[in-house]
């Protein structure tokens, strides 16, 4: 049976080749049409995994300069879609990917299998950050769930920033889990897509958990963690704020701020109300993404 691929297959090759372009010379990108072309006409196995092996040998590993436009056709061929920070040998993978046939869903699934169980580092980091794009993807959410349970920061870099497939296909528990792990393993929050709207109350409960335990052990919280409980402020929760309006750092007096702004709760407004110097943050315009890269410019 036939699966489908979640964006326009064509569009989404001809976006990619079009990036590669740019930033491969004539040699490499002779090497890649040529690939892709007898790919298509007849694929082989044994000649697409040592193309999808061998990529770094044959175009690279330098990193690849990815414009504002680019960003917007990305956005436009797949909601959420960008691929800021890939490599050359990164995206070609991913191109590669995108050619697997899916006219038979049993063997689309058990190449794909293959693969994730041979796959290097790199390898792995461009299947997933390969989801958004790929056919069938609610019978890949396994596959990411597997992934987010690795150790490897750079593959858990890869599916849980700036990727949307976690936020499409994920069920509560397990993005709550993602997102949890990321700030564990202090990656940059503002990276992870669509934490706004996937905010729920249970995981308010597990910050404020994770961040009394982190308190408790004299350990530092990032000022990040706090976005996803505005819409959930309860009196526990307005505790907390008071704390991080207490704080020295300037960046826990902005975070408490922008929960008290977003939030509908009227101890929340009020404590907004009292702090001078976090009214002064919102009137200048903060929001998550400036604190987030604020916080990570400090590290």
């Amino acid at each position: 049976m036939a699966i489908k691929y979640q964006v326009n297959r064509e569009a989404a090759t001809t976006f990619l080749k079009e990036l590669l372009k740019k930033h491969l010379g004539a040699t490499e990108m002779d090497w890649l049409e040529n690939k892709l072309t007898e790919l298509n006409k007849y694929f082989l196995e044994r000649s697409y995994f040592m193309a999808f092996c061998g990529a770094p040998r044959f175009v690279g590993k330098g990193s690849l300069e990815i414009t504002r436009e680019d960003l917007i056709k990305a956005d436009h061929l797949r909601k959420g879609f960008d691929p800021q920070g890939w490599t050359k040998e990164l995206m070609v993978r991913v191109l590669l990917l995108l050619q697997l046939p899916s006219e038979d869903s049993a063997y689309y699934h058990r190449t794909l299998k293959k693969l994730f169980e041979t796959s290097t580092m790199n390898e792995l980091m461009a299947m997933y950050a390969a989801l958004p794009l790929m056919a069938d993807p609610e019978g890949l959410s396994m596959r990411c769930a597997e992934g987010l349970r690795t150790n490897m920061v750079t593959v858990f870099d890869a599916i849980a920033l700036q990727n949307p497939y976690p936020f499409d296909y994920l069920e509560e528990d397990a993005w709550n889990q993602m997102f949890l792990k990321a700030a564990f393993l202090d990656r940059p929050l503002y990276m992870v897509y669509g934490v706004d709207e996937k905010a729920n109350a249970d995981l308010t409960r597990i910050i404020s958990d994770y961040a009394h335990e982190r308190w408790a052990a004299s350990r530092v919280v990032s000022p990040e963690l706090w976005r996803p409980v505005a819409k959930f402020v309860n009196d526990q929760l307005i505790e907390d704020l008071k704390r991080l309006f207490a704080d020295e750092n300037k960046l826990n007096v902005q975070a408490a701020a922008l929960v008290c702004h977003y939030s509908d709760h009227s101890g929340a407004k009020a404590l907004l109300e009292d702090s001078v110097e976090g009214k002064k943050a919102i009137a200048d315009g903060l929001d998550w993404e400036l604190l987030g890269k604020a916080w990570w410019a400090l590290k």
